[in-house]
């Protein structure tokens, strides 16, 4: 394609199976992300970090008195290798909301060495994902993702779990504020 040629943009292609660029974008960032998943230095740095462990599953200790782990770096806590994903060390998150910004994102997601990585476990990944979404650090982030797992279940349990922390449950007559009894709980205010 030469200068005076004018680019057609692949959402407004007759036919074609996007008709918005939102979702040719979401296209792309899936295709990129499937990427990632097979990144060299990615699976390098993930095979360096495995070691092997003592089996504490009786079902399968006796066959199997040791097994592959890897320490989550946001918890500390071993891990199978199958719970664990690599991240992008740091709080900066590459975002892909227009065309303009494919560059930046494809950029932040290859571009990476041994330095810049980190070994996940996904409880902790889908907190730091939530923080850095939010601009919440890392623990206020882990109380509210605690906080709406508990307030999506029935009423009757979110009322018996600030009851055993001595709150008055009559006072609790809407979704906002057990919401708000059970955040003072978590951050330890009472």
């Amino acid at each position: 394609m030469n200068d005076t040629e004018t680019k057609i943009n692949p959402w407004e292609v007759e036919g074609s199976p996007w008709d918005t660029e939102a979702k040719f974008i979401t296209w792309i960032r899936g295709v990129l992300r499937n990427g990632w998943s097979v990144h060299p230095i990615k699976l390098i740095y993930l095979t360096s970090r495995k070691k092997k462990i003592k089996n504490t599953n009786p079902r399968s200790m006796k066959a199997h008195p040791e097994v592959w782990a890897v320490e989550c770096e946001q918890c500390h806590k071993e891990v199978k290798p199958s719970a664990i994903e690599v991240d992008h060390a740091g709080d900066i998150q590459g975002t892909f909301t227009c065309m303009d910004e494919i560059q930046g994102y494809a950029e932040h997601l290859y571009l990476v060495d041994f330095d810049s990585l980190q070994t996940v476990c996904k409880p902790c990944h889908k907190i730091r994902t939530h923080s850095q979404k939010s601009g919440l650090s890392f623990e206020d982030a882990t109380i509210e993702k605690e906080v709406i797992y508990i307030c999506k279940q029935p009423t009757e349990k979110v009322l018996a779990f600030c009851q055993d922390y001595e709150y008055d449950v009559g006072m609790l007559t809407n979704a906002a504020k057990r919401k708000s009894a059970v955040t003072a709980i978590l951050k330890g205010v009472l």
